[in-house]
């Protein structure tokens, strides 16, 4: 694999995150009457004290996340470590949000990122586009 094909692909990536997004936002009104109150009632209701940290602690994953998208276009070295590390930073955050309704065409959307972002990291650590992240500078004779 080239670095074009892996820009590329992670173009892809990014595509379907945002795509998931705006999803889960235009579909909400397609949900079921009673999901819908749901969420009505849960925007209704005042943040504790942990859920504003939570919420500190994914934005920061988020901007996180953000600089690592671009760390991975430009080939940095250290981007692949970077994306291990969102990548064991945003799940826990995930579990920790609790309950999510979505629409099934956003749910399908973020677990086909899911399992893309999967790929990805595969495709850094053991395709031959793993020798731009490695931290190893090749000695010539």
């Amino acid at each position: 694999m080239n670095a074009k094909t892996f820009r590329v692909l992670l173009s892809i990536e990014i595509i379907l995150v945002i795509l998931s997004v705006v999803a889960d936002i235009s579909l909400e009104k397609h949900l079921p009457p009673i999901l819908q109150d749901y969420l009505t009632a849960e925007l209704e209701n005042e943040f504790t004290t942990f859920e504003l940290i939570f919420l500190g602690l994914a934005l920061i994953t988020l901007l996180y996340i953000i600089i690592n998208y671009i760390q991975l276009f430009m080939l940095a070295r250290s981007a692949r470590i970077h994306a291990t590390i969102v990548t064991f930073l945003s799940y826990p955050l995930a579990i920790g949000l609790g309950p999510n309704v979505t629409h099934e065409t956003s749910s399908l959307l973020y677990d086909t990122s899911t399992v893309f972002w999967g790929f990805l990291l595969g495709v850094m650590y053991f395709s031959d586009i793993k020798v731009y992240f490695d931290n190893k500078v090749e000695e010539e004779d």
